[in-house]
């Protein structure tokens, strides 16, 4: 199989892709450029900066990538995280509206990506069954963001536990609330994305471990569900 058919096909088990006639999706994937990025050592590679123009939409096929912000004082803050597949970057680019980006991005992982060119996702979000498939994912990363921002109003033992069953919904496989979830998430970046200093944090996440509600292995916070939802 040539890499573009191969391309089309993983694009076709996604679900903003769901629907979508094969046609569309195979000229897609001919249209669009495959990008392979590694991290320098511990240190993340840039996928785009901020304020760089919109030339082309990055859409994740395999690994790691953290959005970030960057403060008026200068200071960047993660404001999202895609694992695994997904479109990367905010909701300005999406819906049209903008013409740069409003953050950057940081790949922190070895990580395959799809540039497709912005003419061709334009065509793209005229397609009925993409459109719809869209708007529901920008509604969970809405919802997302909203909710960040209303857990800064929670006292910490209450923020955290929240939190993390958002994320699970939002970043892990579906699980059950008598199952472990798995998420590919540190506790730097929770803190970042909840905005809480990391001695705080650290003494929380220890209380949740002394619990047995969390759990690390293999750089993974594995949740058990069961016992999260009994102090939420």
């Amino acid at each position: 199989m040539s890499p573009k058919l191969d391309i089309s096909e993983k694009l076709k088990t996604y679900r903003a892709f769901k629907g979508v006639e094969d046609r569309t999706i195979e000229d897609l994937a001919s249209s669009s450029s495959l990008i392979t990025i590694e991290p320098y050592g511990k240190k993340p590679a840039t996928l785009y900066h901020q304020e760089d123009s919109i030339d082309t939409v990055h859409f994740l096929l395999k690994g790691k990538v953290s959005e970030v912000s960057s403060h008026p004082n200068g200071d960047p803050t993660l404001i999202d995280l895609v694992y695994g597949s997904g479109f990367v970057g905010p909701l300005d680019y999406i819906d049209g509206t903008k013409n740069h980006r409003t953050d950057s991005a940081m790949v922190n992982r070895k990580s395959d990506l799809l540039g497709i060119p912005y003419g061709e996702f334009e065509l793209l979000r005229k397609n009925s069954k993409f459109k719809d498939n869209l708007i529901g994912i920008l509604k969970e990363t809405l919802e997302f963001s909203i909710l960040l921002r209303q857990l800064e109003n929670y006292p910490l033992n209450e923020a955290i536990p929240l939190f993390l069953e958002a994320a699970v919904r939002r970043f892990s496989l579906s699980a059950s609330e008598n199952e472990i979830a798995k998420l590919d998430i540190t506790n730097y970046e929770i803190g970042n994305l909840l905005t809480v200093d990391p001695a705080s944090l650290s003494r929380k996440m220890r209380g949740l471990r002394e619990k047995g509600i969390v759990t690390r292995g293999n750089n993974n916070l594995h949740i058990d569900m069961g016992k999260l939802q009994e102090i939420i």
